[in-house]
């Protein structure tokens, strides 16, 4: 499933806060993820939320969906922006208080 976020959650992830679709809160807990961690994540399960400030984007995608689309914008993961050029993504496991986790990509051009 894919669902834009952006009208109600925009504010909220950029102070560390996001509600999902299902009504789940996550908080920020990294902010720099290696791309194989995220590869096990979402391999295991996790949604994959995309943000990008520019844009005024916030994604949100889970199961196969999420699985696809970060096999998309795998490549653009990067724990070193880089100023200039095509977007890149940071990317951070966000958590709710049960535990479960949440990946989340930032973007910055």
């Amino acid at each position: 499933m894919h669902r834009d976020l952006s009208r109600e959650q925009f504010e909220r992830i950029g102070a560390g806060q996001l509600t999902t679709p299902d009504g789940l809160t996550y908080s920020r807990r990294t902010t720099k993820t290696a791309r194989r961690v995220c590869d096990q994540r979402i391999g295991a399960g996790s949604p994959l939320v995309i943000y990008f400030w520019a844009a005024g984007q916030v994604d949100y995608v889970d199961g196969v969906d999420a699985q696809r689309r970060w096999q998309e914008v795998r490549t653009a993961v990067t724990q070193h922006p880089r100023v200039g050029g095509d977007v890149v993504y940071t990317a951070g496991i966000w958590v709710d208080g049960d535990g479960r986790e949440l990946v989340v990509l930032t973007g910055h051009c």
